[in-house]
């Protein structure tokens, strides 16, 4: 094995960011007092974020059982599946779209301070028409591409193939699910401990104690979502590396596997999380920026109408650049875990295969894509909204958007391991499709089959 680091520079750029992470929130946890902030103060976020606690752990345990059960029924009975997703999820989003536009238009209450607001609430309004756009998008992605349903289901057989043909592939998503779970604790315990920084205000000017958090807690936070979506990244990514790194293994060497292949997923975790660490974590770097820069953007635009125009027009920007990211990280990463290459050079190889060989790039078929993630965004969509609404309409705090963030992140990235298996199955396999065709070889006969329509 090659022990030669890969992109060190952003395995160090992660330690670092960890170290921050674990010493900083350590040191809240112990430098802070929950009770005398819940005695005295009704409103904090600290307190509408420790009173959503059980609504949170709720949704992402039902996201976790959903996602399960989602994958569980994919390897089963493919192509029920595929076309339950076709007709399900117009249905699930139109319940969506209508469940949340009726409670945006009842009146809520909210405390803040000594005061009590009663009004509608408009941005819950206006994010309703998120799963209305979502539908329509993907109603007209579906009828633009109906007649290519059969040729996904041929596809998505083929990754079923693989993890019957080799079942320890679904010991890697299972472990790095299982310390994005303990991780995401950890951080939810630190983020909700950062907002008990401040001080009551002063009680002689107000009839009621507010807490005021300290402006450098604000960073500390969005420090701390940049982390979080920086770390889920990266285990996504080191998901992809895994199970593309086995792919290639049973592709071309299938015949050649021996008993002791169940050692094969501990040699692709092993190199993911040493070598090629630096790798993953430059392209979850790069995703999560994207990422966090979009949430920037949004808050901004909510916020302040002064930069409103500016905001747009990054916004703007941020939406086209994201998929290019996306699509170059999944064939770098995917192209790196097969080869062992660093994130650059694994990038230009891949682009080098696909223009020899007249390839579009990664496995490009938007109908299959769009299958195998709309579940994650239809869970973290109706979870987010769950948890606002929860947060707001039934706690009465102004502070519900913070809940909303957390109950649309987590289930997110949980249901994204499980959407990730089928994806890098299928992604992996059809770069060992165009290596094939690189090199003039066939090493599996039904992945031509099955890819020879997208060339």
């Amino acid at each position: 094995m090659d022990r030669k680091y890969k992109d060190p520079i952003f395995a160090l750029l992660y330690g670092i960011a960890f170290s921050i992470f674990l010493i900083s929130g350590i040191i809240i946890l112990f430098t802070t007092d929950t009770h005398a902030v819940e005695d005295l103060v009704k409103e904090s976020t600290f307190k509408v974020i420790k009173d959503s606690a059980g609504m949170l752990a709720t949704v992402i345990a039902t996201s976790l059982v959903i996602a399960t059960f989602w994958l569980i029924i994919l390897r089963m009975f493919t192509k029920a599946l595929v076309w339950g997703t076709v007709v399900c999820v117009p249905v699930a989003l139109s319940v969506c779209f209508i469940w949340s536009l009726v409670e945006s238009l009842q009146y809520i209450n909210v405390y803040e301070g000594n005061e009590e607001f009663s009004f509608r609430d408009t941005g819950l309004t206006w994010i309703s028409i998120i799963p209305l756009i979502l539908n329509l998008i993907y109603i007209k992605v579906v009828y633009d591409r109906r007649h290519r349903i059969n040729k996904t289901i041929s596809v998505i057989e083929l990754a079923c193939d693989m993890i019957r043909s080799n079942p320890a592939i679904l010991i890697v998503p299972i472990l790095l699910l299982t310390i994005f779970i303990l991780f995401t604790s950890i951080w939810i315990t630190f983020f909700n401990r950062l907002w008990l920084i401040g001080r009551l205000s002063n009680p002689s000017t107000l009839s009621k104690a507010i807490w005021i958090v300290n402006n450098y807690a604000y960073y500390l936070a969005a420090f701390y979502i940049f982390f979080y979506m920086w770390t889920s990244m990266i285990l996504i990514y080191l998901e992809k590396f895994a199970l593309s790194s086995m792919t290639a293994q049973w592709y071309f060497h299938r015949n050649e596997i021996s008993s002791t292949s169940m050692s094969v997923w501990r040699v692709a975790i092993i190199k993911g999380m040493t070598t090629s660490f630096g790798t993953i974590a430059l392209a979850g770097f790069l995703m999560s920026l994207v990422h966090f820069l979009q949430f920037v953007t949004r808050q901004l635009k909510k916020y302040s109408k002064k930069t409103r125009p500016l905001v747009s027009v990054v916004e703007f920007i941020l939406r086209l650049i994201d998929p290019i990211v996306s699509i170059v990280n999944h064939y770098t990463v995917g192209l790196a875990g097969i080869t062992g290459e660093n994130f650059f050079s694994a990038a230009k190889s891949a682009t080098k295969i696909f223009r020899r060989n007249l390839l579009s790039g990664i496995f490009g078929d938007f109908l299959t894509q769009v299958i195998l993630h709309i579940g994650t965004a239809v869970i973290a969509l109706t979870t987010g909204l769950s948890a606002y609404i929860y947060a707001t309409h039934q706690l009465h705090s102004p502070h519900g958007f913070v809940v909303g963030l957390i109950g649309t992140l987590t289930p997110y990235y949980i249901s994204q391991f499980y959407s990730y298996v089928m994806m890098s199955i299928i992604d992996a396999t059809f770069l060992c499709y165009a290596i094939d065709l690189d090199t003039g070889t066939v090493h599996f006969s039904a992945a031509h089959n099955a890819f020879s329509g997208y060339d």
